[in-house]
């Protein structure tokens, strides 16, 4: 079976469990930065929520991973809403096409070495990796020095956030976390990414100590797939099918 088979199959899956009853998540939070209760709705420049890239940036919907110390998440959205989430399997379902020049889905990383503000490390200890592929080509980045304008925690008086704060690392930081758009020239996907054509993308998220950069501490996965939107109105029509067929049965 080949990546676009596996990703329709997979996003099949979804839409069938979907509609058993099975509920998707799309309210994963991430652990606040300062230890306050994660502010659920939209977060805003200037809050210690567990997610607060800037304004505009829905929270949930993460996949987290919490090991070693260091907390981790990824996600995939369509701009400016939840994105369609599956606990089971870490698939992230996006549309293509283009909107306002940039595709319409952002992926979304958070890194977090106090989660819940326990513990005393800070960024400048580790070294992180995002590796993103579509099967053929692999790209790696470590996404806290990659990007300048990442959002910081940790730096300013107070340990309050600095959205969009340009510059780079500061030696007291201990979040980080960013939301990128695929389209963009000198960003990771821009070398094999299509706006416009199905693919299959796995994103893994790593953190490891500066002092032992090859044994991993802490390491997260997801799979940002894009059907082609015939394909998933078949799906969606086989999907009502069944349902029709369960109430005929029930009734």
């Amino acid at each position: 079976m080949n990546g676009k088979a596996i990703a329709i199959a997979a996003l099949g899956g979804i839409l069938l469990a979907g509609n058993a009853g099975a509920t998707v998540a799309y309210n994963t939070t991430l652990a606040s930065p300062n230890g306050s209760p994660p502010d659920l709705g939209t977060s805003t420049s200037g809050n210690n929520a567990s997610w607060f890239n800037g304004s505009g940036n829905p929270q949930g919907g993460f996949t987290v991973v919490t090991d070693n110390g260091i907390e981790l998440g990824l996600r995939a959205k369509q701009r400016g809403q939840l994105p369609i989430y599956w606990n089971s399997d870490n698939l992230y379902y996006v549309p293509t096409g283009l909107s306002g020049g940039a595709a319409f889905w952002n992926y979304e990383f958070s890194i977090d070495v106090r989660p819940g503000g326990v513990g005393a490390h800070t960024l400048s200890e580790y070294v992180f990796g995002l590796t993103i592929s579509d099967g053929v080509n692999t790209q790696t980045v470590n996404p806290v020095t990659y990007w300048t304008d990442d959002s910081y925690y940790g730096n300013t008086a107070g340990n309050t956030m600095v959205a969009k704060h340009v510059g780079g690392l500061i030696a007291s930081d201990w979040v980080a976390q960013n939301s990128e758009n695929p389209k963009f020239g000198d960003y990771p996907l821009a070398g094999f990414f299509d706006p416009n054509a199905q693919g299959v993308y796995t994103f893994t998220l790593t953190a490891a100590l500066a002092s032992a950069p090859t044994e991993i501490l802490a390491s997260d996965t997801m799979v940002v797939s894009t059907p082609e939107p015939a394909s998933l109105a078949v799906l969606g029509f086989a999907c009502l099918g069944l349902i029709g067929a369960r109430r005929r049965r029930t009734a």
